[in-house]
């Protein structure tokens, strides 16, 4: 008589627990790696845009009426609103509005919930969203306070999860046209490295909005490794 080999249906089943065990162990992880993998990719094509067409504005020669202009006002030949119009394709404009645009509520990476409203993130902020789904504003500088121009950026609009340092991020144009979260001046001196970590350990993990994460991001090669 001939043998045949099989599974019995409780060593199936065995297995199949085995199997959901693993999965429910590693899956998360996965899906989480690819995730901040894919938001550290949208926040470089953010800034890399940014960069390059705050270049243009460079060489035509009118960039220092964006780094000075008050938001919204026609007749500057390159205001917020103009430079959004300009360099940009834009599907929504939300002006002085920040929703719908941006979500109403942040979390920060400690779970902490902050309203995105113009009272909390220092300013008036011109807001537009791309046609690539980004949502961008930002806050004139205040040259006589020093104070640089903020942009917030959430890089895929008001969908989730709407976590600073996840999908939503602060960064700072300096009068030079660098975009970075710390100043040219520390950069000139070969310090930027170390003062991006220590914004981040100071500012990140609390933020709604994404303050001092960006930096980190850099210093790591476009890797969200936090």
């Amino acid at each position: 008589m001939k043998k045949i080999f099989g599974f019995t249906l409780s060593e199936l089943v065995i297995a199949l627990a085995i199997v959901g065990v693993i999965a429910a162990v590693t899956v998360p992880g996965v899906v989480g790696h690819y995730q901040k993998d894919s938001q550290a990719l949208m926040i470089k094509k953010v800034y890399m845009n940014l960069q390059e067409n705050l270049a243009k504005l460079q060489t035509e020669k009118i960039g220092q009426d964006l780094y000075n202009s008050t938001l919204g006002t026609s007749g500057t030949p390159a205001n917020i609103a103009d430079f959004f119009d300009n360099y940009y394709s834009v599907k929504r404009n939300c002006a002085n509005n920040l929703q719908p645009c941006f979500e109403s509520q942040y979390k920060s990476l400690n779970k902490t919930s902050s309203n995105f409203r113009t009272s909390n993130i220092g300013g008036n902020c011109y807001s537009v969203q791309l046609a690539d789904g980004t949502a961008m504003c930002i806050i004139p500088a205040v040259k006589d306070e020093e104070q640089p121009a903020i942009v917030y950026v959430d890089v895929n609009g008001s969908e989730k999860p709407n976590i600073g340092g996840r999908d939503m991020f602060k960064l700072f144009i300096y009068e030079d046209f660098s975009v970075d979260v710390v100043p040219p001046s520390v950069i000139a001196d070969g310090t930027a490295s170390t003062a991006r970590e220590t914004k981040f350990n100071d500012e990140c993990r609390a933020s709604a909005f994404g303050s001092g994460c960006f930096g980190k991001i850099l210093n790591d090669d476009w890797k969200m490794n936090y």
